[in-house]
């Protein structure tokens, strides 16, 4: 007992002086800060390109009905939405402390699939195209989220 005594002490004394040590550090030098800094960045890169991918879709499309005679809307219904749609993703608030940031982004994503089902468009010949499609799977048990946090955290310095 005595000797379990004298290493929980030690372990204690260690964690201790790290957080003190961790503490005096300056905010941005901070572990938590530079793994909360690095998700940031990955979660806004993520957000970018999926509406990036979203937008020269729905641009594509404007470019070929105004600019091709061949190709012409058939609908208003189609041309709303696509202008709608266009809007949601121009006015995303870039401040990730919005309230309802989630629920914003589920509105574009649901108009962007409305627009799909507009055009005829299966959404597995979108997700095709789409080079971060299936980033939300696992790789050899390994979150790939994790592994880009990893590597920006790894990679900031101040």
């Amino acid at each position: 007992d005595k000797l379990l005594s004298v290493e929980e002490h030690w372990v204690e004394e260690g964690r201790r002086e790290a957080l003190e040590l961790e503490l005096a550090k300056p905010v941005k030098d901070r572990v938590e800060y530079k793994t909360g800094y690095a998700m940031g960045l990955n979660h806004g890169e993520r957000f970018g390109a999926e509406f990036g991918f979203y937008l020269s879709i729905l641009l594509f499309y404007k470019h070929l009905t105004n600019e091709s005679e061949g190709v012409q809307s058939n609908s208003g219904k189609i041309e709303t939405n696509v202008q709608k749609c266009i809007e949601l993703i121009k006015n995303f608030p870039s401040n990730p402390e919005v309230e309802n940031i989630e629920e914003l982004r589920e509105q574009i994503k649901a108009r962007f699939k409305l627009v799909l089902s507009l055009l005829k468009i299966p959404p597995s010949v979108i997700s095709s195209l789409n080079p971060n499609a299936g980033n939300d799977s696992s790789d050899n048990n390994t979150d790939p989220d994790l592994k880009n946090i990893q590597k920006v955290q790894n990679s900031i310095s101040f």
